[in-house]
């Protein structure tokens, strides 16, 4: 916690979980230790991660990015990103015989099993709670077998037209947030529906939506940082927005407004599992130099 001594007394606090969780950090570490090996050309299919910023980095590090396997070479080392791929891609990269880094996160291949292992029980309709376009969904899907459907809200699942005779299997997309995966748990049961489910949701997600809903409670203003192509850090804006009204979600410091800090006693800040830490340091330094300038007048 600091403390800007200004016109305004002020607090500037950083979530207690906040920025990369294992997944990113492995995913990054593993990429960057290839990329530092001489005659290597690396190339990700789709973004490592969702941050552009890091993504840049690595781009300028040498990683190039491709949109799918057929856009690759025999000499490319290729590198599945932290979302995965879909299963057919997957499988394709198994039988290649030229490099591979699977940077996978632990805790998306565990919801890919899931989904198949779900495909395996002969449900009749599988949902996965998530939003169809991220990429993880796609690999959750691809899975899941044609049976699956992706839900966002329960208007969606009620226009399922779901019934009593059907087994119904539920998993989400892994930065899902627990309340909402709940609410579609309570949903099905009430309608006496029989289904089998797993919670997918990581820890890494639950941590930070749990420390950023402590502090949205008792901070004046929120500032959510990550990519706006970042599941994880939407769904951290999402959930400050319910404590906190003034939240603002952005991916660097030239987003900030100094009239946003005028007259606020608590400002808090939390980030993205895919935000680095030197963006949080630069903008939290950016966030203190406006609260103790007092903001606009």
């Amino acid at each position: 916690m600091h403390k800007a001594k200004g016109k305004y007394s002020s607090k500037v606090i950083i979530a207690q979980n906040a920025g990369f969780c294992y997944g990113v950090k492995r995913a990054i570490e593993q990429v960057e230790a290839e990329l530092g090996k001489e005659n290597k050309k690396i190339v990700s299919i789709g973004s490592l991660i969702h941050n552009p910023q890091m993504v840049e980095m690595l781009k300028n590090k040498g990683l190039k990015k491709i949109e799918s396997y057929s856009g690759s070479t025999p000499e490319d080392t290729i590198v599945i990103p932290a979302h995965g791929v879909i299963k057919k891609e997957h499988d394709s990269l198994r039988l290649r015989k030229g490099g591979i880094i699977d940077a996978t996160c632990v805790f998306v291949k565990r919801a890919q099993r899931l989904a198949e292992k779900l495909n395996h029980a002969k449900c009749d309709v599988i949902l996965i709670l998530g939003d169809s376009e991220h990429p993880e969904v796609r690999s959750l899907l691809s899975y899941a077998g044609k049976k699956a459907v992706v839900i966002d809200s329960i208007d969606k699942l009620k226009k399922l037209n779901l019934n009593k005779s059907m087994k119904v299997g539920l998993i989400s997309q892994t930065t899902q947030t627990s309340a909402r995966f709940n609410q579609f748990k309570k949903y099905l049961k009430t309608q006496g529906i029989v289904f089998d489910y797993y919670n997918t949701i990581c820890r890494a997600t639950v941590q930070r939506q749990k420390s950023s809903e402590e502090l949205a409670k008792k901070a004046d203003l929120m500032i959510v940082i990550g990519g706006k192509n970042s599941a994880n850090t939407r769904r951290l804006a999402e959930t400050c927005m319910k404590y906190q009204k003034r939240t603002y979600h952005i991916e660097n410091e030239n987003e900030l407004r100094k009239v946003w800090f005028n007259h606020k006693s608590v400002v808090g800040i939390t980030a993205g599992a895919s935000t680095p830490e030197f963006l949080i340091k630069k903008i939290f330094n950016q966030i203190y130099k406006m609260v103790k300038q007092g903001g606009c007048k």
